[in-house]
């Protein structure tokens, strides 16, 4: 009864450094939380409840040098992917940011 309402507002935010709660990184033993986060939308059959989803924060860019020559990164190409996913799978999105 609450899934539907807890999933209707997504928000995922990147951060552009490592944080450390107890002297361990965010995520230990797991990839980032944004990264998860991601991950499980793309798995799981949340993605049906969603109305609003919002991606903020700050990114590194590595590989400026492969901008620079005229390639995209393969890091973003799969970021751009599993984004698009996700979306895909938002029959019920009115709102994203």
């Amino acid at each position: 009864m609450t899934v539907p309402r807890l999933y209707e507002t997504v928000i995922l935010r990147s951060f552009p450094s490592i944080r450390f709660f107890d002297g361990l990184p965010e995520g230990y033993g797991y990839g980032s939380p944004f990264s998860m986060a991601l991950s499980g939308l793309v798995t799981k059959n949340f993605t049906i409840y969603v109305k609003s989803w919002t991606l903020c924060g700050e990114w590194k860019e590595d590989g400026v040098e492969e901008f620079r020559s005229g390639r995209v990164p393969d890091s973003v190409l799969m970021l751009n992917t599993v984004i698009r996913a996700a979306m895909d799978r938002m029959d019920n999105i009115h709102t994203f940011q």
